[in-house]
């Protein structure tokens, strides 16, 4: 009775049409599923009403942003939450933070920060679309992790609601809820099984950040919402640290004779403490598919290496020690310093995503599933050529570029899923590549999340005994399991 009353209060902002769910039923990946409702929260107490309404009816609640997620992460047959269209407030912002609802859009925000001289560093390539709550739920990154960290690093409080409606206000300096109290015994007896199970590794969106929980004897319990894509409770406000945008920025674009001396020069670039080093995309593709080439595909390894600073003097010394390392390996190296120039070299970076998603031969298209893998740079030289080894062995065109100066490797292979061989490539090739990934003590989702494509892998990289940890930290959050089931763990699996 409760829960039909409810329903009845929020009607008016629940939209059960086939045009809403339709456009609701996909996202930037493969997958689509139609929801069976869709929620337009206008403020916090909406959020509470309909977390009370699927508590009661043990229904599915998935909150969505911008849909810019590559891996399912906001489709369900529940109930999707849109905070976009409402809880897309900025505010407040101060000298070194910003507070903002979950539904602001990053470039929204980066236009605003900017009037300040600051900025929120964490830049994926949909942050024209991509809003912050979906950046917190994948952890999101982009180029400029080398320098700065993923978004996790940013989070200083968060205000969340529950699946059972009940809101919190949590953060290092804030008293304990009762969950984030359960919580961190989970953590401190398992500090070892912890830091021997997570990769080595400078970014990673898969599982549950448990290792990000405890620094220098402090506990950051907001920190678990950071790649936990919804499936913990439904952000409604987000605190974030900002920094200073920096006065000086030079751009090398470095074209190497080929891969191999790419590779071997990652090292001795990021000995020049660079804010980022991405590589361009480039790729094997058949002849008749040659003209992808010239919309968006190198034909030569391609990489920009951005340094940065507050002194013209030392970075011009920077960027002359760095050209003289690389010169013998180059064809060219191009410096880039006005702004103009420097912003349309990113652009054609960002659009790396655009063009791969482009991609296509018949029924054959660009499949995303280990797409966002990263091992330590020093490494890439044993598991790029490794990859493309599979490829080889499977046959198969492919697409790659990625943030190499992380060692995260954006590549996606093109391949028919829509045919039984296909899916079975499809499903050897992953695990073929996420062995080797382990083996390297890397990550499957270095900032794009697990979705419903990768978390049937996430016991397999960890290990069952710290699965079972995530295990424990979704029954501590949300015991009935509504919130984004089916993405991180599953409560019921056999195998645990």
């Amino acid at each position: 009775m409760v829960d039909d009353i409810l329903l009845r209060k929020l009607a008016d902002k629940t939209h059960m049409d086939q045009w809403t769910r339709l456009i609701n039923s996909v996202d930037a990946s493969q997958f689509q599923i139609y929801p069976s409702m869709v929620f337009v929260p206008e403020d916090v107490t909406d959020v509470i009403n309909i977390c009370q309404y699927a508590y009661g009816k043990e229904t599915p609640l998935t909150p969505r942003g911008g849909g810019t997620g590559l891996l399912g992460q906001a489709l369900t047959k529940g109930i999707v939450v849109d905070i976009s269209k409402h809880l897309n407030r900025i505010i407040e912002t101060d000298e070194n933070h910003v507070v903002v609802e979950p539904g602001v859009v990053k470039a929204v925000l980066d236009k605003e920060l900017k009037k300040k001289g600051k900025f929120l560093p964490p830049d994926p390539s949909s942050s024209n679309f991509c809003t912050i709550g979906g950046m917190i739920a994948n952890n999101s990154s982009g180029a400029h992790t080398l320098q700065y960290g993923s978004t996790i690093d940013f989070v200083e409080e968060l205000d969340v609601v529950y699946s059972d409606g009940s809101k919190s206000t949590i953060g290092s300096s804030i008293e304990l809820d009762q969950r984030c109290t359960s919580l961190l015994p989970i953590v401190l007896t398992k500090l070892g099984l912890i830091a021997a199970s997570f990769p080595d590794t400078s970014k990673n969106s898969s599982g549950f950040r448990l290792d990000a929980l405890i620094r220098n004897g402090s506990y950051f319990p907001q920190r678990v919402f950071a790649a936990a894509e919804g499936t913990l409770g439904i952000i409604t406000k987000a605190k974030l640290r900002t920094v200073d945008i920096p006065q000086f920025v030079t751009l090398l674009v470095c074209v190497f004779f080929n891969l191999v001396g790419l590779l071997q020069s990652v090292p001795k670039i990021l000995s020049f403490r660079p804010s980022a080093v991405e590589l361009l995309s480039f790729g094997h593709l058949s002849s008749d598919m040659g003209q992808h080439i010239e919309k968006g595909l190198t034909d030569l390894p391609t990489i920009y290496v951005e340094l940065c600073g507050e002194s013209m003097a030392r970075l011009e010394q920077q960027v002359d020690r760095c050209r003289s390392a690389l010169k013998q390996r180059c064809i060219s190296i191009e410096l880039l310093s006005d702004t103009t120039s420097c912003n349309a070299a990113w652009k054609e970076r960002r659009n790396s995503l655009n063009h791969i998603l482009r991609v296509s031969d018949g029924n054959k298209k660009a499949i995303g599933i280990i797409e966002d893998t990263v091992v330590k740079p020093s490494l890439l030289e044993e598991y790029i050529p490794f990859v493309q080894g599979i490829y080889d062995k499977y046959k198969l065109d492919y697409v790659m570029y990625g943030h190499i100066g992380n060692g995260n490797i954006h590549t996606r292979p093109l391949i028919n899923v829509q045919s039984v061989q296909g899916e079975r490539v499809l499903e050897h090739l992953a695990g073929e590549v996420f062995l080797k990934v382990k083996e390297l003590n890397g990550s499957i989702s270095a900032e794009h999340g697990d979705g419903l494509a990768r978390s049937r892998y996430i016991g397999e990289m960890f290990g069952v005994d710290t699965y079972r940890l995530f295990v424990q930290v979704k029954k501590i959050f949300d015991k009935k399991n509504i919130m984004n089931p089916g993405k991180k763990c599953c409560l019921l699996s056999k195998t645990i």
